[in-house]
């Protein structure tokens, strides 16, 4: 599992033709298929083993947990990396996505 102060964001970028992505229980692609996990999701990276990443559901529908593929065998994407806040309000480590509650940018200091 990734340390708090270095987890990383994903958010689901395809399959949006098809209700969003296959999950599956395992690494390995012959494991058993899950529902899939909606286009816009943002998931915490577990763990990464070559193009197959482990996840936490943090926000969206599907799965709370199980394995990706990052991409397509033809290049696509299907996750692509989001930014962490790290000094903001809404807590180390979450992810930095609109719509937000909580504003990516850091107010200028007073002059």
């Amino acid at each position: 599992m990734a340390r708090d102060q270095e987890r990383r964001f994903w958010e689901v970028v395809g399959g949006r033709d098809r209700g969003g992505i296959v999950v599956r229980q395992g690494v390995e692609l012959t494991s058993a298929q899950l529902e899939r996990l909606s286009t816009g999701a943002v998931v915490a990276e577990e763990e990464l083993v070559g193009d197959r990443l482990q996840y936490t559901l943090l926000s969206g529908t599907g799965p709370q947990t199980g394995w990706v593929s990052l991409r397509l065998k033809d290049g696509k994407d299907l996750l692509v990396r989001v930014p962490s806040m790290s000094a903001t309000g809404a807590g180390a480590g979450a992810p930095c996505l609109p719509p937000s509650p909580v504003s990516c940018s850091v107010a200028a200091p007073p002059v």
